[in-house]
């Protein structure tokens, strides 16, 4: 029974990764027409239009500032939340190894 729940796993996961690139794929084409529309009445039109790339070229960014803020709550959080059931789950003969009352 393991098998077949961690192979509906993977099949669920190959097939949200599959669906994902076909999103993509039908988005790209969708500017390709539009694109390809745009250059056609241009051509009728006799305007000159320059080559233009699929895809803009990255904007670099700078590093963001919120980060270490955000992985010192979560890491407080989780260390609190394991103490906590750390205190709850030992017998109480435990407890001074790291808790000091």
């Amino acid at each position: 029974m393991e098998h077949i729940s961690f192979a509906l796993i993977i099949a669920s996961l190959v097939a949200a990764y599959l669906g994902y690139q076909y999103l993509k794929s039908r988005t790209m084409q969708h500017r390709l027409d539009i694109l390809h529309q745009e250059r056609l009445a241009a051509l009728e039109k006799e305007i000159p239009l320059p080559e233009l790339p699929l895809d803009p070229p990255p904007v670099p960014k700078g590093p963001d500032q919120d980060v270490l803020s955000i992985m010192g709550v979560v890491f407080s959080s989780l260390a609190a939340g394991g103490m906590i059931t750390l205190y709850l789950i030992l017998p109480a003969e435990y407890h001074f190894i790291w808790v000091t009352p």
